[in-house]
């Protein structure tokens, strides 16, 4: 493919040069290469150019496009081939930027974030951006945070960012309280969790999901 063979073209290029261009690509606006697309020149809430467009597939985390993307079984699993973001990733982020009013510089926190690193520096370089997680023994948070008990002023934040963790907090009611505490009027929250049966149900047996965390709830399309 067309983007494979810029990649390994722009890997041909000493690193010296490729340092001295990047500045002067994101002025210009420009993509970054394919290897860093977390150095994006392009603001996130930026609509998809007229060539992204028209691309069968394409991811709005790191401005991939392609034929399509690769999946299994369940849209879940349509993994990006470049940032490796999922279908999950690519909606929690389409309803931020776009329902958000004027993000750029948002002071935003994302609870345990699937995705790494890359995908970190790169929110970190357009917001006021951290990340949260319970247990930093399991995860990498920037900062620690108990959903039942935040330890954030109030109105602190403009937009929180939290997918599939509502499940594993035990005491939901009081986290979303919470978090509408440190939110600021006006701010937006941004919440996923999976809903897999018709009615939300409390496990009778412990319950546990891929990465050893307990669920408390299986939530059901009686939220809806």
């Amino acid at each position: 493919m067309l983007s494979s063979a810029v990649s390994r073209l722009g890997s041909l290029v000493p690193l010296p040069v490729r340092d001295a261009v990047r500045p002067i690509a994101r002025k210009m606006g420009l993509a970054a290469p394919p290897g860093e697309w977390w150095q994006l020149g392009v603001a996130p809430w930026e609509p998809p150019r007229r060539w992204e467009r028209r691309a069968a597939a394409w991811c709005n985390v790191c401005r991939w496009q392609g034929d399509e993307f690769a999946s299994g079984f369940h849209t879940e699993f349509a993994h990006c081939p470049r940032c490796n973001s999922i279908a999950r990733d690519r909606f929690l982020r389409w309803c931020f930027l776009t329902r958000t009013p004027d993000p750029g510089g948002s002071r935003m926190i994302e609870t345990s974030p699937r995705m790494g690193d890359e995908y970190r520096t790169l929110m970190k370089r357009w917001f006021d951006y951290r990340t949260s997680d319970f247990d930093l023994g399991a995860h990498t948070g920037d900062i620690q945070l108990d959903l039942q008990d935040i330890d954030l002023p109030d109105g602190s934040l403009d937009v929180v960012l939290t997918a599939h963790v509502l499940e594993h907090v035990p005491d939901t009611e009081r986290a979303i309280a919470e978090l509408f505490r440190v939110i600021r009027p006006g701010g937006r929250m941004y919440l996923q969790v999976p809903l897999v049966y018709g009615v939300t149900s409390v496990p009778v047996e412990p319950e546990f999901h891929a990465d050893n965390t307990p669920v408390f709830f299986n939530f059901g399309w009686d939220l809806t």
